[in-house]
């Protein structure tokens, strides 16, 4: 799930080797127009190209949620990692984005902000929504899965959790970018970190 190589390339500029995968060829090649790092198709739900304990960390940004099924990530991110290895993943937050969570004005809203509000709804059913991709004409499919189902899809195989951040903007980023305001009350972002055992 590297995308255009802009995190493997973030990751590669704080002085680690990376190496992106994804399932789009056409990102791989913008990937390796653009960054120098190493780049290859894969699909993340069959088994990785690379050996067994062969990396120290597994960062899958913004992926598990564009899967249809994330067992067999999590199962090889477990194979391909050294013992005591990391994996990293972020997903839109699981209660605060839909099909869960929307934004709702109205015509009060639109009066009065105060009257706006957050709802929330069928937050147990894992489901899935096709949406546009931010910004453009192509078609993404989101799948719902709850914050247990995620834990316990990692524990389940052998990692222990050790950190879950739910992370707010700074106020200089607010201040550059104010169409996230809403972000500053409700996480829009999930992080999890795990270890392998």
């Amino acid at each position: 799930g590297c995308g255009n190589g802009y995190m493997t390339n973030r990751v590669e500029g704080l002085g680690a080797r990376a190496w992106g995968v994804d399932y789009s060829e056409k990102l791989i090649k913008i990937a390796k127009e653009r960054f120098s790092g190493e780049f290859q198709v894969a699909d993340l739900t069959q088994e990785l190209p690379f050996e067994s304990e062969s990396f120290e960390l597994v960062l899958a940004h913004l992926v598990l949620m564009d899967l249809p099924e994330c067992d067999t990530i999590i199962n090889e991110s477990f194979r391909v990692l050294k013992e005591k290895g990391r994996v990293i993943v972020s997903v839109l937050h699981p209660l605060f984005t839909p099909p869960v969570g929307s934004f709702h004005r109205g015509i009060l809203g639109r009066l009065w902000p105060a009257l706006s509000h957050f709802r929330i709804k069928e937050y147990f059913t894992e489901q899935s929504l096709k949406k546009k991709i931010y910004k453009s004409s192509v078609t993404s499919i989101y799948y719902h899965r709850t914050f247990a189902s995620y834990i316990n899809k990692f524990l389940a195989v052998g990692f222990t959790l050790q950190k879950l951040l739910e992370p707010r903007p700074s106020r200089e980023f607010l201040a550059t970018h104010p169409q996230y305001k809403h972000a500053d009350k409700i996480p829009i972002f999930l992080v999890l970190e795990f270890q392998k055992n």
